[in-house]
């Protein structure tokens, strides 16, 4: 089998699932069509879109454009799944299961650090079903857009404080990103507003003796990309800790 043909124009419908909706209007089918793939968004295990729904999810007054990240499990390598000993198409419903518990753990940053969540749907394509997130159009670029000499000094000091901000909010709700990168962080430069994206790889509730261990692969991975930019944010790593494969963990004693 292979992927849907997410060509622009094309049309799928969507009916919604769950029982925790943040929706008022889409108790039935939602139809979307295809304005274009998007690139900036687009990640390994998923297909990125820019569509336009029909009805729209929330009142009237809702913007008329969406993204939906479409979890499709042809379009990533059987791989992913094999090595948690799971079915492609469980993979990767667990993927999106995992983004959409972020989005309702992080409800009261939704619109100010990340985008706001519309809903988690599903779609019949001939491959099989395939869960959608849909969320708020975020226009602004992805860092990984710009160049050290977009920025003047005042937008590195901002965004510098903001990432932190951002992370210790997060992280006070239990929520790891556990993805941190250029590509997943937009940056308004005018407004200077910070948003964080593309949620599928989050943590929750570390256990006690691990939470400030998944706190520090979080900030060490913003230090990184931060620092790419000529940002000197330095963590502040305890001795009693190492790097294990990305992560920093602590050695046992």
């Amino acid at each position: 089998m292979e992927a849907y043909d997410y060509r622009e124009g094309n049309r799928l419908t969507l009916e919604p699932i769950g029982t925790d909706q943040p929706t008022t209007k889409a108790s039935g089918q939602i139809d979307i069509t295809i304005v274009e793939r998007l690139a900036a968004w687009r990640g390994r295990r998923s297909q990125v879109l820019l569509v336009e729904a029909n009805p729209l999810p929330l009142a009237d007054s809702s913007p008329t454009t969406f993204v939906a990240k479409c979890f499709d499990p042809y379009l990533g390598s059987p791989s992913d799944a094999y090595d948690n000993d799971q079915t492609p198409a469980e993979y990767w419903a667990e993927l999106c299961q995992t983004e959409v518990y972020a989005y309702q753990r992080l409800r009261q940053f939704q619109g100010r650090y990340l985008p706001i969540f519309y809903g988690r749907f599903r779609y019949s394509a001939n491959s099989g079903p395939v869960d959608v997130v849909l969320l708020e159009f975020i226009k602004d670029p992805p860092l990984s857009h710009f160049k050290q000499s977009d920025f003047r000094s005042p937008d590195l000091v901002e965004l510098h404080n903001q990432a932190i901000h951002v992370l210790n909010d997060f992280h006070s709700c239990g929520v790891y990103h556990d993805d941190i990168k250029a590509g997943n962080i937009f940056w308004n430069n005018e407004r200077r507003m910070l948003r964080i994206c593309d949620w599928d790889c989050a943590r929750f509730d570390p256990p006690e003796d691990f939470a400030s261990d998944w706190a520090y692969s979080d900030e060490c991975r913003m230090n990184a990309t931060l620092e790419s930019y000529g940002i000197p944010w330095k963590v502040d790593i305890p001795p009693s800790a190492v790097w294990i494969g990305n992560d920093i963990m602590r050695k046992v004693s």
